[in-house]
């Protein structure tokens, strides 16, 4: 996922009912009870998890890059196929400093996407 919310439980503004992860909850962190797990892809991952590719900016202020990290460690853990592509100095969206970091952001994830699509067809498309 791009800039990917895998875990409610660590994502910041945890009194802010005014967040949009809460906003779409309809209840504020551990408000949520049950909730909060089946919101949060980290703590569904299991064997049959499917392959992911996960990408976020290091300066992201919306979604921290730590989600995505954290994500590929639970994947790792669960002997899931996955990719982790950190983008140094963005934020959401892969917003840069300038509008060439910009761009480069957003062609270096287009391109890893396609890259990993492709890697994820390759099988199936080589059998009879």
């Amino acid at each position: 996922g791009w800039y990917g919310v895998f875990d409610l439980r660590t994502m910041p503004g945890q009194a802010d009912p005014a967040a949009p992860h809460w906003r779409m909850m309809g209840c504020v962190a551990a408000a949520c009870g049950p909730r909060l797990d089946q919101a949060s892809p980290a703590a569904r991952v299991g064997p049959d998890t499917p392959p992911m590719l996960l990408i976020a900016g290091t300066r992201d202020r919306v979604v921290p890059a730590r989600q995505s990290i954290a994500m590929a460690a639970r994947l790792s853990e669960a002997g899931v196929r996955h990719e982790l592509l950190l983008l140094d100095d963005v934020d959401h969206s892969f917003i840069g400093a300038t509008a060439a970091d910009t761009s480069d952001a957003t062609r270096r994830a287009v391109a890893a996407t396609f890259r990993f699509i492709d890697d994820m067809l390759a099988p199936a498309a080589r059998q009879p």
